[in-house]
């Protein structure tokens, strides 16, 4: 169950109207935004904190952390990215973890550095 929601969380779709103003999402109706269905950031959410709570293993946490982060970073939302990570205290612990999963926080900060890359210099 858990690889499933690591795999949705990996390849979540970007929200069409990310790069829209949140005051413009907000002043949408509400029949609309109900009509449209939960925003991939609002699926994200919900999936890693049910990770957060039920996990046993620091593995799939450490996991969910990586792709909750890369999300708010993908998009446009670079404070709670940050607090996010700060808060996790990956780069402390990260050297306990398993190799596939310190292949994946060097493949984490690699991304990061190229989304950052291209926000700034849009």
């Amino acid at each position: 169950m858990y690889s499933a929601i690591i795999s949705i969380l990996l390849y979540a779709e970007v929200d069409k109207d990310s790069t829209e103003d949140e005051k413009t999402k907000t002043e949408q109706p509400a029949e609309k935004q109900k009509k449209e269905g939960p925003s991939s950031s609002e699926k994200v959410d919900k999936m890693c904190k049910f990770i957060y709570s039920r996990d046993t293993s620091d593995r799939i946490r450490t996991r969910a952390m990586l792709c909750h982060v890369y999300h708010h970073a993908l998009h446009d939302r670079w404070f709670e990215a940050r607090d996010l990570m700060l808060m996790s205290h990956l780069q402390e612990t990260i050297q306990h973890s398993d190799i596939p999963t310190q292949v994946c926080l060097t493949k984490f900060w690699l991304t990061l550095l190229l989304i950052l890359d291209y926000f700034l210099n849009k």
